[in-house]
């Protein structure tokens, strides 16, 4: 292991921003001569299987469904996660943890900042609920016909934003909906990228984004589904 650290001897401050100015360029020194002589390395980037859980699953925001409606949740981590058990069942009365007071004012002095209505979020919700977080975005198939790049589930959108595909192969169709109501309909779409712009006509505090796609003409469609929420800030 090795670090560099700039400063002066006398502990007296050092001008703002000037002492990473210096380390930078003695850093970038050093690794040229100290690797000049070793082989080259490749990082390969680990296979993760990430959880069905948010937080662990890079999402903000959990969404559970109770009697067919959804309800999405916005918490500190703690409320997600036992801390003693990351990958277990979520902590069933996360208020008993010491810190989880001090977590969560912040998450909610947030929300209001940003003007959320908290009406349409963190409603209480039962135990049993809690433990099956939905997750929306699921492979359309086996082959796994398009990955959504963005939006991801959960997060906050303008009046038009920016839809990013990745098609593994091509395919007949593509249709987008945004609250049940057919937006885009796309033919004979290609392997590759597809950025789209959308705009939808009225964005509510919650909506529901769906793409549906089929492989050929007489195939059986499939659908990527995503919850989006409305950024007021």
């Amino acid at each position: 292991v090795v670090g560099i650290w700039v400063g002066n001897n006398d502990n007296s401050p050092m001008l703002k921003g000037s002492s990473i100015l210096l380390a930078t360029p003695i850093w970038h020194y050093f690794a040229q001569k100290f690797l000049k002589d070793k082989p080259k390395e490749k990082f390969h980037p680990p296979k993760i299987n990430y959880p069905n859980k948010p937080m662990l699953n890079g999402s903000l925001v959990g969404i559970y469904k109770m009697n067919n409606k959804y309800l999405p949740q916005i918490h500190n981590i703690l409320w997600y996660v036992d801390k003693n058990n990351p990958l277990g069942a979520p902590p069933k009365n996360p208020e008993d943890d010491p810190q989880f007071k001090n977590w969560e004012k912040p998450v909610l002095d947030w929300l209001k900042k940003i003007k959320i209505n908290l009406k349409n979020y963190n409603q209480k919700i039962p135990y049993e609920i809690k433990l099956k977080p939905i997750s929306l975005e699921k492979n359309l198939t086996s082959k796994n016909s398009l990955e959504i790049l963005a939006p991801k589930n959960g997060d906050f959108i303008k009046n038009a934003f920016k839809l990013k595909l990745k098609i593994y192969h091509s395919l007949y169709s593509c249709r987008i909906y945004f609250n049940e109501k057919l937006i885009k309909n796309l033919k004979n779409l290609k392997k590759g990228f597809l950025e789209l712009e959308l705009k939808p006509q009225k964005i509510l505090p919650q909506n529901l984004l769906e793409i549906e796609t089929q492989e050929e003409r007489k195939a059986s469609s499939t659908k990527k589904t995503l919850i989006l929420f409305k950024k007021i800030f």
